[in-house]
C-alpha cells in the first residue's frame, strides 16, 4: 500500500479520537447552576457558586430519629441556594448519596432558592427532583436536577457545585 493511504488512515483515526475524546460528559461541567423555563424571566440564567457552607448533621426534632444537615451555596449573580438533608443515621458531617425532594423529617431533602438584590422578593420553590452528593478528599460534588413548582413559575434548575464546604460557625 502507498504512503498516502497510511497517512489517510492515520488522519481519519486522529479525527475520530479527537471528536470522541473532546465529547463532554455532564460531569465535566463544574460549578454552574442553571435556571431555565421560569415565568419570572429574570431568574432564567446561569449562576456560579462562589462559596459553600454547612451545618453538620445534628439530631433534629422529628417524630422518630432524624438528622438534619444544612448546606448553603452563595451564587453569583447574587443569590443563595439552600438544602436541608434529612437522614436516619448520623455517620458523616455531610451525608453522601442520592436524595429525593421531600418534606422535613422524612428521608430526603428540601431546597430553597432566593435572590439577594433587586426588586425580587420571592424565591423559587421546588416540586420534584434529586440531588447527589459525592465526596473526594475535602471536595464535594453536589449534582442537582430540580423541577420548579408551577406556583413559583415552573421550569428547571440543573447543575452542580464542586468544591469545599466550610463549616458554619453560627
Amino acid at each position: 500500500m502507498t504512503r498516502a493511504f497510511y497517512v489517510f488512515i492515520l488522519s481519519v483515526l486522529l479525527i475520530i479520537l479527537n471528536t470522541t475524546a473532546c465529547k463532554k460528559d455532564d460531569k465535566d461541567v463544574l460549578n454552574i447552576i442553571s435556571v431555565e423555563g421560569n415565568s419570572m424571566t429574570e431568574y432564567n440564567k446561569d449562576y456560579i457558586p462562589e462559596q459553600g457552607i454547612f451545618i453538620p448533621s445534628t439530631l433534629w426534632q422529628c417524630e422518630g430519629t432524624m438528622y438534619r444537615t444544612f448546606i448553603q451555596l452563595a451564587l453569583q449573580p447574587s443569590a443563595g441556594l439552600m438544602f436541608e438533608i434529612f437522614t436516619s443515621s448520623n455517620t458523616e458531617q455531610i451525608p453522601v448519596g442520592t436524595f429525593s425532594l421531600g418534606s422535613p423529617c422524612a428521608e430526603g431533602f428540601t431546597a430553597a432558592f432566593y435572590p439577594y438584590s433587586g426588586s425580587k422578593t420571592t424565591g423559587l420553590c421546588f416540586s420534584a427532583g434529586a440531588i447527589t452528593i459525592e465526596k473526594d478528599g475535602d471536595k464535594y460534588d453536589i449534582e442537582m436536577n430540580l423541577t420548579i413548582g408551577d406556583e413559583c413559575g415552573g421550569g428547571t434548575m440543573i447543575g452542580n457545585f464542586n468544591g469545599t464546604l466550610t463549616e458554619s460557625q453560627d
